[in-house]
C-alpha cells in the first residue's frame, strides 16, 4: 500500500488525513517497505466486500488494477524497448500486481493477459512477474471455498501452474524431464493440459508475447511441424524489431530464430538469421561466431574463416573463436596457421582442453610427435574423461615405438568409452604392428563386430597390419569369413 495517489470516499474525520488514520491501525503492517493490511484483516474485508456487493468487489479490484497498471506504465512507458520493461524491478512488481487484481476483476481478458505476461517474463527470465500473482491466488484457494473467483479462473489458474511454476522446464527444456516435474507434483497429462492451455491463445497474442509463445510452440510440436512454427516466428521477430534497442533485435535472430534453424539442421536458413542479428549489431562477435559454425558445417569453409576473424576483431581474446578458426584452417590445409590459432586460444584460456586436443592433432600432422603428445597431456590435465584425447596420445605413442604406454593409453580411452571403436582398431594396429597376432586380431574383431562396415573395409588396406596380412585369421576376419 502507497499514499501516492490514493484517495478515500469517506472518512471519520475529514480534518485528518486518512492515510495516516490507517497506518495506525492494529491490523496495517510495514512490510516491504510499504503499509499493508494483515492477511487475516485483508481477507476478512475481501470476503465481506464479496457477500455484501459482488458486483463493487470486481469493480474495486478493476481499479486497483488499472492503478498499478498505470504506475507501471508511468515508471516505464508501454511502448519502450521491451527489456526496458523486464529489466526494471519496479515495473515489475507493479505488473504482478497488476495481474492479481486482474484475476479478481472478472475482466473477459483476463487469462489473455496472463497467458502474454508467462511467455514475455520467461522469455526474459524473470518468471516471478506471473509466478508471484498466481502463488498468491493459490494460497487464498481455501479462502470461502474459492467463491471469489468463478469455476472457469480457477481451472485456468490450476492449469497454468506447471507453466508458472517451472517455466524452463515446461517450456522450453528439450526433450522435457518428465522425471523432474513428476517429482515436483506434476503428471504427464496435467504437463500436456498445461502446454494446450498456454499455446491455445497464440493468435490472440501479439508482440513480444506472440514471438516467444511461437517459439516455445516450436520445441513442444511434433516434429514434423517444427520448421512451421519457427518460421512463424521469423516473421513474427520482424515485426518487432526496434532501432532503439539493437542488441534485443539482434538477439531475437542471433539466439532464437538462428539458433532454431541450425538445431533443425537447416544450415542455409540459420546463415540468413545470423545475417539479420548482424544487420541490427555488426560489432556483434557472438553472431559472427554462430555465423561460422553454420558455414562450416555448409562446408563454405573461407567464408567460415572469414567470420571467426571478424568476431576476433570485436572480441580479440575470444578463445572460442580461435579455437573454430583453427579447426577451419587445418579443414583449408593451413597446418601452421591453424596451430597458431590454436595457441592464441590457449593464451586467452590456458585450460581450454578443446584447443590443447586439437592443437595435439595438428603437431601430429606436422609430425611434431613430441610435441602432440605433450599436447594431448595438456588437454587430459584439463579434462581427465576426454576420451578422444586418451585414445589420440596412445595413437601418438605408437607412432613414437612405445607400445606398452600406447596400449594403456587406448585402456584408459575405453575404461571411459568401453564403445570406443577407434580404440579397439588403433590397438589392434599397434598389436599388429609388432606382430602380437592374437592380441591385434582380437581388438579388430572387438571394432569389427560395433562397426563392421567401416573397419573391416579399412583393415585390408591399412599398412599397420602388413606384418599379420598373411595370417588366415586375419584373412578370415577382413573378408568376413567364419572359418
Amino acid at each position: 500500500m502507497s499514499d501516492r495517489s490514493l484517495d478515500f470516499d469517506t472518512a471519520a474525520d475529514n480534518s485528518q488525513n486518512c492515510f495516516d488514520w490507517l497506518k495506525q491501525r492494529d491490523f496495517v503492517e510495514f512490510a516491504q517497505h510499504r503499509h499493508r493490511l494483515d492477511d487475516v484483516a485483508r481477507d476478512v474485508f475481501r470476503l465481506s466486500l464479496w457477500q455484501e456487493d459482488k458486483e463493487q468487489f470486481y469493480q474495486v479490484h478493476g481499479v486497483l488494477a488499472d492503478y498499478f497498471k498505470e504506475q507501471a506504465d508511468r515508471d516505464v512507458p508501454p511502448d519502450s524497448p521491451p527489456p526496458m520493461l523486464y529489466n526494471n524491478s519496479d515495473w515489475r512488481e507493479l505488473i504482478a500486481e497488476f495481474l492479481y487484481h486482474s484475476v479478481f476483476s472478472r475482466r473477459s481478458d483476463t487469462q489473455r493477459q496472463l497467458i502474454a505476461y508467462l511467455f514475455t517474463s520467461r522469455y526474459f527470465q524473470e518468471d516471478e512477474v506471473v509466478r508471484i500473482p498466481v502463488q498468491a491466488i493459490l494460497s487464498e484457494a481455501d479462502l470461502a471455498d474459492k467463491c471469489l473467483l468463478n469455476d472457469a479462473m480457477w481451472q485456468f489458474i490450476e492449469k497454468i501452474q506447471p507453466a508458472v511454476e517451472y517455466g524452463w522446464e515446461v517450456s522450453e527444456e528439450k526433450p522435457i524431464n518428465w522425471e523432474f516435474l513428476e517429482t515436483n507434483g506434476f503428471s504427464k497429462s496435467q504437463i500436456e493440459a498445461t502446454l494446450r492451455t498456454c499455446f491455445n491463445p497464440i493468435n490472440a497474442l501479439d508482440g513480444l508475447a506472440k514471438f516467444a509463445a511461437l517459439l516455445y510452440k516450436s520445441k513442444r510440436c511434433p516434429e514434423t511441424q517444427r520448421v512451421d512454427w519457427v518460421q512463424q516466428a521469423e516473421a513474427q521477430a520482424e515485426l518487432i524489431v526496434t532501432p532503439d534497442d539493437a542488441e534485443f533485435s539482434s538477439g531475437l535472430f542471433l539466439w532464437d530464430v538462428g539458433n532454431s534453424w541450425d538445431d533443425l539442421g537447416r544450415r542455409e536458413e540459420a546463415v540468413v538469421s545470423y545475417d539479420k542479428a548482424i544487420e541490427f549489431k555488426p560489432d556483434y562477435h557472438q553472431a559472427w561466431y554462430n555465423r561460422g559454425i553454420a558455414l562450416g558445417n555448409l562446408g563454405r569453409l573461407e567464408e567460415e574463416l572469414a567470420s571467426y576473424d571478424k568476431a576476433i576483431e570485436f572480441k580479440p581474446d575470444y578463445h572460442q573463436a580461435w579455437c573454430n578458426r583453427g579447426y577451419a584452417l587445418g579443414n583449408l590445409g593451413r597446418l601452421e596457421e591453424e596451430l597458431a590459432s590454436y595457441d592464441k586460444a590457449i593464451e586467452f584460456k590456458p585450460d581450454l582442453h578443446q584447443a590443447w586436443y586439437n592443437r595435439g592433432y595438428a603437431l601430429g600432422n606436422l609430425g611434431r610427435l613430441e610435441e602432440e603428445l605433450a599436447s594431448y597431456d595438456k588437454a587430459i590435465e584439463f579434462k581427465p574423461d576426454l576420451h578422444q584425447a586418451w585414445n589420440n596420445r596412445g595413437y601418438a605413442l605408437n607412432d613414437l615405438g612405445r607400445l606398452e604406454e600406447a596400449v594403456a593409453s587406448y585402456d584408459k580411452a575405453l575404461e571411459i568409452k568401453p564403445d570406443e571403436t577407434s580404440a579397439f582398431y588403433n590397438k589392434a594396429c599397434t598389436y599388429a604392428k609388432h606382430n602380437n597376432i592374437d592380441l591385434a586380431i582380437e581388438n579388430l574383431q572387438q571394432a569389427i563386430n560395433l562397426n563392421p562396415d567401416k573397419y573391416r573395409e579399412m583393415a585390408k588396406t591399412d599398412s599397420d597390419f602388413d606384418p599379420i596380412r598373411s595370417d588366415n585369421q586375419f584373412q578370415a576376419l577382413i573378408q568376413g569369413r567364419t572359418d
